[in-house]
């Protein structure tokens, strides 16, 4: 399997660990932002809305309505457990390391 490296741009960016998380949380933000997007969507084309009609709001109902709820739930679920606080173990120098 090949590895890939990082553009040479990012090679050297200095992320700390909450840099990651704050990125990660970013991630999960749009991401249930954008179920929320295309559930509306696919509420609106199943009411059949006119193009200037009244707005039609409220969550998708039945399977189609579960499987949103899946999604969201899910991507709540992968953020909380990111988030909980770990503490960071300090950098090991090379001279802890066994056999040097």
């Amino acid at each position: 399997m090949p590895t890939t490296t990082p553009p040479a741009a990012l090679s050297g960016l200095p992320l700390s660990v909450a840099d990651m998380r704050g990125l990660a949380r970013l991630g999960f933000d749009a991401s249930l932002g954008v179920t929320d997007l295309v559930e509306q969507m696919h509420r609106t084309v199943g009411k059949r809305a006119a193009p200037l009609g009244a707005v039609v709001t409220g969550r998708t109902r039945g399977v189609t309505g579960w499987v949103y709820g899946a999604v969201r739930g899910t991507t709540r679920l992968a953020a909380r457990r990111l988030t909980v606080r770990r503490p960071v173990p300090p950098a090991r120098r090379t001279s802890d390391l066994p056999g040097t």
